[in-house]
């Protein structure tokens, strides 16, 4: 189980990824294989893990940031990081960066995917058909998450991408308890996270249950936050009740 810390505008996302495989190879090897996440954070798009290498940032974090502007920026810096990983000297020059005879040292072997998050129809799902090597999808049920997948289907066509070559990454927040009563009392427990941000409610039958059906509808690999943590008592049941069928 490795975990990973995500940074939001208004804070910090914890979530534990479990592993779908292990292969037992050495540490940085796995974290090279995990991902490099790109975070747009006040203008700015950090690479976060021990495989990133470069942090490409605004002249100035106070400039006006809109959103199209900063799905454009995140576009750039892809290309421009993919650029120096692969390149020695790198030149790029986009809109937004621009760099002449940079140079990346030690450049990462193999080179690590990318990971883009997000769901925005228009432009960012854009983004993902054409840069992203891994998709991160915050899950909303079955129908939000197929009407997704067309939409990206749609932008794959559109710029020649492979759908299929895009690794789905899903997110899904979990309230598990042993039994239906015990999932309604934690409910109203203090304590316990908005259950706005928990999109799936159940005992470890229910939760197994909607956890294959992600995995069925094209999910390579599954995040999960607990709606009852610092506790560790939704975290245990479903690594013991869940995990083992996934």
């Amino acid at each position: 189980m490795k975990k990973y810390c995500a940074q939001a505008n208004s804070g910090a996302v914890h979530e534990h990824e479990f592993a779908r495989h292990r292969d037992g190879a050495p540490r940085l090897e796995r974290l090279v294989h995990a991902k490099c996440l790109l975070a747009p954070i006040l203008g700015r798009f950090h690479p976060v893990g021990d495989c990133a290498h470069a942090i490409v940032e605004q002249r100035s974090v106070d400039e006006p940031c809109p959103d199209i502007k900063r799905i454009d920026q995140l576009a750039e810096a892809i290309e421009l990081i993919r650029r120096l990983w692969t390149q020695a000297p790198a030149d790029y020059h986009g809109q937004h960066y621009s760099i002449t005879g940079a140079a990346c040292e030690p450049r990462p072997t193999p080179v690590p995917p990318i990971m883009v998050g997000g769901s925005g129809e228009k432009f960012l799902l854009r983004v993902v058909a054409r840069h992203a090597d891994w998709w991160n999808y915050v899950w909303k049920g079955p129908e939000a998450y197929a009407h997704k997948q067309e939409v990206l289907k749609g932008h794959c066509r559109d710029v020649g991408r492979d759908y299929d070559a895009i690794e789905q990454v899903v997110r899904v927040g979990i309230l598990i308890a042993e039994n239906e009563r015990e999932v309604e009392r934690l409910k109203t427990s203090p304590g316990i996270r908005s259950l706005n941000d928990i999109q799936l409610v159940g005992t470890p039958a229910q939760v197994t249950e909607a956890m294959l059906g992600i995995v069925k509808q094209g999910a390579r690999r599954l995040t999960v936050n607990f709606a009852d943590v610092p506790r560790p008592e939704g975290t245990w049941l479903f690594a013991s009740t869940v995990l083992p069928h996934l």
